[in-house]
């Protein structure tokens, strides 16, 4: 977010955590000077949530350029979302680790099918690695 706002960028933060999401945006912004990151409530958990982030950002905003993905959970304990959907890709019997692959796996093709698709209209995919920065996502996973 630091380099996208720094290079003069709009960065649009959705978040689940509304306050934590608003005093990041702010501090960043404190940082480089700047009002360039703002935040917004979006939980993937409701599709009512997704809905109304989208409606949103619709009515401020006319383009999204660049979409990063990061769902911050791992290897969390099986569940369901409130609209009944697993909320990891299961493997069954469920194993936690297995499933966060298998997410990971999914991440990964799901840029090579961007990529494959829509490289002509100038639309690229990518995926990184998950942990390669420091954060509390671990705070949600099982113990191997």
């Amino acid at each position: 977010m630091r380099a996208l706002a720094s290079a003069g960028a709009k960065v649009t933060m959705a978040c689940r955590d509304d306050v934590k999401a608003i005093k990041v945006a702010s501090e960043l912004n404190q940082s480089l000077g700047s009002s360039l990151i703002d935040s917004g409530t979006l939980n993937l958990e409701s599709l009512a949530s997704v809905r109304a982030f989208a409606q949103s950002f619709r009515s401020t905003d006319d383009k999204l350029d660049i979409l990063i993905n990061n769902g911050a959970v791992m290897a969390c304990p099986q569940g369901l979302t409130v609209d009944g959907f697993e909320m990891r890709f299961e493997n069954r019997p469920y194993d936690s680790w297995s499933s966060y692959g298998q997410a990971k796996t999914t991440c990964a093709l799901l840029a090579v099918g961007i990529q494959t698709r829509f490289a002509d209209d100038g639309i690229e995919g990518f995926a990184v690695h998950p942990r390669g920065y420091h954060d509390n996502v671990a705070t949600s996973y099982e113990p191997v």
